[in-house]
């Protein structure tokens, strides 16, 4: 009888534990979300694991294991000693770590100086640079990988159709300058140097003034107050977009496919029809460099110092003073810069559409509207016009229009919920922030 009532009462005590951790809604948010994103990333990954073995008819392992179907170990062996492993495995490999540094780098140096003008300095003009200098971000990278084909191709280099400098003032630059590293890096690196702008002058613009007085006070110069105290400070923004910026470059697609650039993500989509297994090995490759980041980003994270300062009343940051000219000098440089990476890629595509052709910019040394058009606008049928690639105007469009409509319900339902659950799980994990639970469940949400 004794043992009966002791065994009820455990059976109490641990449904009383139950109830209050369920009562906290942070932990029942932490329970679900765990769930999901367990599922959501170790399920895939698993599925990707067996697809590297598993043999697909009709592709290059089920031609090499003379087997239509089973597990072999064949398409590890052809993509890593095969006469194409340069060229499938590699030269892929090479470029997209190639991409992903240097695209940190520009983007770390770019965005970080700009951040560092904007909020630092008297430069003029602050709140139009510090608006516009967004615009790439917002915007689809492969807007500004098209904008630079139809700027710097030429017919003579590229074998495309003209662009704007080719078939205006007839220079045709290099194909290292058109196709390749240096074109994907520069647009890469434009496109996220916004995400370093926000992550860094975010500390700057909020950065206790107190420290750079206690140097100030206590003579030290200014080059030994920027690298002992200011960048300190500024190192986990820096680490923080590092480890961002070369999760997206890795795993960009869309810039170096339009720029001609072979990476691990371009080689997956070109493989994946005829050498699936291979393409699946390329894909957990690029899964792997993704827990790597991870790990990074939990040890910056556990590593980060913190700092205490004794001194008086906290007064305003002081800004630096560039000069009565140097401060318009300066603030003109970033105009024109964003001129060109927020700007002129709207003008540039709303022009292409008037043109006749694709690279047909006669209109602009001849000055004859007749070298305009508005076929790809108000087309009704695609019997009597010429040109028009089996299409009808893009007003008249329904698979356009369908397509749209589309992309706009995703944008929104994908806002929606990666707010809200981003809201969640942020919630969630800063209340049990020393659990082991929520440093798992936030680890293995920055992997999907």
């Amino acid at each position: 009888m004794a043992q009966k009532q002791l065994t009820v009462s455990s059976m109490r005590l641990r449904w009383n534990k139950v109830k209050t951790f369920l009562s906290k809604p942070y932990n029942v948010i932490l329970l679900v979300m765990g769930v999901l994103v367990t599922i959501s990333t170790i399920a895939p990954f698993i599925a990707i694991v067996k697809d590297t073995f598993e043999i697909h008819p009709g592709t290059i392992d089920a031609y090499l294991s003379k087997k239509s179907s089973g597990y072999t170990l064949v398409n590890y062996i052809d993509l890593f000693t095969s006469r194409l492993a340069k060229t499938n495995l590699w030269t892929p490999l090479l470029n997209t770590l190639l991409l992903a540094f240097w695209t940190c780098v520009f983007a770390i140096i770019f965005g970080g100086t700009t951040a560092f003008l904007v909020t630092r300095t008297n430069m003029a003009w602050k709140k139009y640079i510090s608006g516009i200098f967004i615009f790439p971000y917002i915007m689809p990278q492969w807007t500004l990988a098209v904008v630079w084909q139809n700027l710097f191709n030429s017919n003579t280099v590229t074998g495309t159709s003209n662009g704007l400098l080719a078939a205006l003032f007839g220079i045709e630059m290099p194909i290292w300058w058109c196709k390749g590293l240096f074109p994907s890096v520069v647009v890469l690196g434009m496109h996220y140097a916004p995400f370093a702008y926000i992550l860094i002058g975010g500390i700057f613009k909020n950065m206790d003034a107190n420290l750079e007085e206690a140097a100030t006070i206590l003579d030290t110069p200014k080059w030994k107050t920027m690298f002992r105290i200011t960048l300190p400070m500024v190192k986990p923004a820096i680490l923080s977009t590092l480890l961002l910026v070369l999760g997206g470059a890795m795993g960009s697609y869309p810039v170096p496919h339009y720029l001609g650039l072979s990476t691990l993500s371009t080689k997956y989509i070109s493989l994946n029809s005829k050498y699936t297994g291979e393409a699946s090995i390329l894909a957990i490759i690029m899964m792997l460099f993704g827990v790597i980041i991870m790990i990074l980003n939990q040890f910056s994270l556990t590593s980060r110092k913190n700092y205490t300062t004794v001194t008086g009343k906290s007064g305003q940051i002081s800004k630096i003073n560039l000069g009565k000219a140097g401060k318009y000098v300066i603030a003109l440089i970033l105009v024109i810069l964003t001129f060109f990476t927020s700007i002129y890629p709207i003008i540039s595509f709303a022009f292409e559409t008037f043109l006749p052709n694709p690279g047909d910019y006669s209109f602009l040394y001849t000055g004859n509207p007749d070298n305009l058009t508005l076929k790809w606008w108000i087309t009704s049928e695609n019997l009597t016009e010429n040109g028009m690639y089996g299409q009808v105007g893009m007003l008249y469009n329904k698979t356009i229009w369908n397509a749209y409509k589309g992309t706009l319900l995703t944008a929104v339902a994908c806002a929606l919920i990666a707010g809200s659950v981003g809201t969640l799980l942020g919630y969630a994990v800063s209340k049990q922030r020393r659990s082991k639970w929520a440093n798992y469940v936030n680890s293995m949400a920055s992997l999907i």
